[in-house]
Formats: C-alpha cells, sequence, structure tokens
C-alpha cells in the first residue's frame, strides 16, 4: 500500500478525475476549525472532478492512454448482475470498467459515462462509495518523480481528504479510484481505517465486453 507524501507530481500525472481528488488532499488546506463542506457536494465533486481542478493542471496537455488489452483480459471477470440501465451507460466507455463484484454496490449504483471514463456511485448501508475509471492522463515532463513506483490493483495508494477515503491505483494503462464516503466518518470502522476501501479495491472485477441487457 502507497502513502502520500509529496503528491504534487501524483495530480499532474494521472488523468484527470483522479487528479482533482489527490491534488486536493494534497493542495487545499484543511478549513479552519475542522469544518467540511456539506456531504452532498463533497459527494458531487467526485462525479464532477473537473470543477475542482486547478488552472494550471487543466492547461497540461491531456494524452489519451492506450489500453493493454491482454492484461485487461486477465483480470478476473464481474460475477454479480448490473442493472440495465446501468449496463446500457457503463457501454460508452472505451476502457475496461471495473466494478465492486457485490450487488450491495452495483444493484443501486447511480452510473456516467462518456468515451474515456466512467463512475458508479451507490449509497448503501451507511457509506457512498464512488468508483471511476480514467484512460486520459494530464503529460507535465518537468515533474518526474524519482524512483517512482505505480500503485497497481494489488497495492494502491490510500489517501484521506475531507473525511472520504480515497484507494487510487493504475492498471491496463488507465487508472482507477475508489472513493468510500461514510454517513458517521469517525464512528464507522469503515473510515477510520483503511480496510474497508482496500477490500471494495480489491473486489474490483472487469465488466466483460459481452455483457448482455437482459431482457
Amino acid at each position: 500500500m502507497f502513502r502520500l507524501a509529496n503528491c504534487r507530481w501524483w495530480a499532474l500525472r494521472t488523468p484527470v478525475g483522479l487528479a482533482a481528488l489527490v491534488w486536493a488532499a494534497c493542495a487545499s488546506p484543511h478549513p479552519a476549525g475542522g469544518a467540511q463542506a456539506p456531504a452532498s457536494q463533497r459527494t458531487a465533486a467526485l462525479t464532477h472532478p473537473l470543477a475542482a481542478m486547478p488552472a494550471a493542471a487543466v492547461a497540461l496537455p491531456r494524452v489519451r492512454k492506450a489500453i493493454d488489452a491482454v492484461a485487461a483480459a486477465a483480470h478476473p471477470p464481474l460475477a454479480s448482475p448490473l442493472p440495465n440501465s446501468s449496463l446500457r451507460t457503463l457501454r460508452r466507455a472505451d476502457l475496461p470498467v471495473l466494478l465492486p463484484d457485490d450487488a450491495l454496490w452495483l444493484q443501486p449504483g447511480i452510473a456516467t459515462a462518456e468515451r474515456d471514463w466512467y463512475a458508479l456511485s451507490a449509497t448503501a448501508d451507511g457509506l457512498t462509495i464512488v468508483v471511476q475509471g480514467d484512460r486520459t492522463a494530464l503529460v507535465d515532463p518537468e515533474m518526474v518523480p524519482e524512483n517512482w513506483t505505480p500503485p497497481t490493483w494489488h497495492a494502491p495508494l490510500v489517501f484521506r481528504n475531507e473525511a472520504i477515503v480515497h484507494a487510487t491505483f493504475l492498471a491496463f494503462g488507465a487508472a482507477y479510484s475508489v472513493a468510500v464516503e461514510c454517513a458517521d466518518p469517525m464512528g464507522d470502522v469503515r473510515c477510520a481505517d483503511d480496510a474497508f476501501v482496500l477490500r471494495v479495491t480489491a473486489s474490483l472485477r472487469r465488466l466483460a465486453v459481452a455483457a448482455e441487457v437482459r431482457p
């Protein structure tokens, strides 16, 4: 598991959606007195990341990364069924779609997707989970970390921002993020330590390209 030390480089070298999350964790000071934005606003920011991006980062060149189809095909497939509405939406994404293999999150999940990214947000059992994938990258050649080891599905980078727990990693040429927000972030052990977000990340499975919409 990776921990954030100096993360400005990470924010500038990940895809737009994930970059906003990490940049917020590194560049934004915590509000005075521990005040936080309302939970609805913080959750909305996860699915509308460009609103939180610094102008300097948005101005960097964006590159559409090549996908390693062989590596993606080797990732375990999703076994739990998806609602037809989510399946239709996620078919828009031209990258491997990874989702938690648990009906608790898939059935109430709200999916959004475009050609280069997707997101699934679900609220159940006192918490909200948002899973994102993005195959575009912001390129800043002057900020190359020394001896950088990219986070992986098995060893994601975990951090917290505004009481939301995040795990991010790179796979197949894309970047992925799992965000967990608890209704009671201080009292709910699922947000108080890393075990839950790591368990959700480990449960991510690949949506089969040939997945069919049920009649």
